[in-house]
């Protein structure tokens, strides 16, 4: 395998992009045909999408343009506008706020960091990924849940205090007219502040399923965008060489 292009500022995160988009694109192109218990395009997009995020967060600290600020503050619609994703996705969002594209990668980094653990009562929805059963003993869909205050199902103890009452603070917004506060619980299996929602305890919860084809979409254009240094680069090479120049 040659050496991964370098962007501008000798990185080769850009090139690792370049190269997974093309790795997506010619897996998919060596495997037309063969039955599906033969294929593994699942295993090869999650893991390729869970390298790309993890880039994807590097690459953006201090290098996001006003232009890309706003695409990625852009709130998600129920139709694919940008990076594939859509409100369709969603099975569950009680987190307050938009949801925007930012806070849906987020999300979904959160979420694949690990498989969805094996929960104990009273199996509240944790942090992670697994596959959706359908009957036909091939993967056809994932379901990815960022639960940040919850572990194993149970509710985690190591949350402060300063974080429960921002979330109460957000969530005064999105229900206006309901009774939210801030209590310190103190049961078995549980000690810490908690929020409740008229009487109602509230965690922040979201969880999103999607197929092979909308995961492979939004690896792509995820790619895509992270790519994005090097076009001018190879743009330039390109015309250097045609022009004689190189």
């Amino acid at each position: 395998m040659v050496e991964y292009v370098r962007d501008p500022d000798n990185m080769i995160r850009a090139g690792f992009a370049l190269n997974a988009q093309k790795l997506l694109a010619q897996y998919r192109d060596l495997t037309v045909g063969l039955p599906e218990p033969d294929r593994y395009d699942i295993t090869l997009v999650l893991a390729v999408l869970q390298a790309l995020l993890t880039h994807r967060d590097e690459m953006n600290k201090g290098r996001l343009s006003n232009r890309e600020r706003r695409e990625w503050d852009a709130e998600v619609y129920d139709v694919p506008k940008w990076k594939g994703l859509t409100t369709g996705f969603v099975k569950e969002n009680s987190f307050p706020g938009r949801l925007t594209y930012e806070a849906f990668i987020t999300h979904l980094r959160n979420a694949m960091s690990h498989p969805t653990p094996k929960l104990r009562e009273p199996l509240l929805p944790s942090t992670g990924y697994t596959t959706v059963r359908d009957g036909s003993g091939i993967i056809t869909r994932l379901r990815f849940t960022d639960s940040p205050w919850v572990r194993r199902g149970q509710y985690k103890e190591k949350i402060t205090t300063n974080e429960v009452e921002k979330m109460a603070n957000a969530l005064t917004g999105r229900h206006p007219d309901a009774t939210i506060s801030v209590c310190y619980m103190k049961t078995e299996g549980h000690s810490g502040p908690a929020i409740y929602i008229d009487e109602e305890r509230w965690i922040p919860v979201f969880t999103a399923e999607m197929d092979a084809d909308s995961l492979y979409l939004v690896a792509e254009q995820l790619a895509e965008s992270l790519a994005a240094p090097l076009r001018d680069v190879l743009e330039t090479e390109a015309l250097l060489a045609v022009c004689g120049r190189r």
